[in-house]
């Protein structure tokens, strides 16, 4: 019976010791919370060059952050992005976590495309023409429409009416597509005045 009791009392004590532990060990109480400083938009399509600055309350230090869920590091400071969404994870020192999504990196790159077309004044050629020229960005500039490759030339002629579709690119590969038309000009040929009196 002596012996019973003793291992009786020494279970109590092993679990009494467990929940001890147990309720020792921290745990998450929701305080902590990860909050936007700042945010920079990027300026160039490549390299990026836009970052997001974050900071953790509540919570136990010291902080960890991670960026889309990639490795962790002590900074909340991220940089060299490109434009676009991001999600942001903080981690306290119980591992306890907090993320904000859809962080909204801009792309304020200044590149811009001019397109000056000319109009089609030929009846059974084509004449109509499209000058590009860029600005803002990082030159120098290369053009192209529609579908062809990019190159120097900045004037396309011998176009029939139409609407294409003209690109700069810069030399940071950033990219700027408008759509341009070419109308149809007066010929000054008519059926009623030169084709019927012929």
């Amino acid at each position: 019976m002596k012996n019973s009791s003793q291992l009786a009392l020494a279970i109590l004590l092993i679990l009494s010791v467990s929940c001890s532990n147990e309720d020792a060990k921290p745990d998450c109480d929701g305080t902590l919370s990860i909050v936007v400083n700042s945010t920079t938009p990027s300026t160039a399509c490549n390299p990026a060059n836009g970052s997001i600055t974050v900071s953790a309350t509540g919570g136990s230090a010291p902080f960890q952050f991670s960026l889309n869920g990639g490795t962790k590091q002590s900074s909340g400071t991220f940089s060299a992005l490109a434009g676009g969404e991001y999600t942001i994870t903080v981690f306290d020192a119980n591992n306890c976590e907090d993320e904000i999504e859809n962080i909204e990196v801009g792309d304020d790159t200044t590149l811009d495309l001019t397109a000056t077309p000319s109009a089609d004044s030929e009846c059974l050629t084509n004449n109509g023409t499209i000058t590009l020229s860029g600005s803002g960005g990082a030159g120098p500039y290369t053009y192209k429409i529609d579908g062809g490759a990019f190159s120097t030339q900045t004037n396309y002629s011998n176009l029939e009416p139409d609407t294409y579709n003209a690109t700069v690119k810069d030399a940071n590969g950033c990219e700027v597509t408008k759509a341009v038309t070419v109308q149809r000009a007066n010929t000054n040929i008519s059926f009623a005045g030169i084709i019927k009196p012929i």
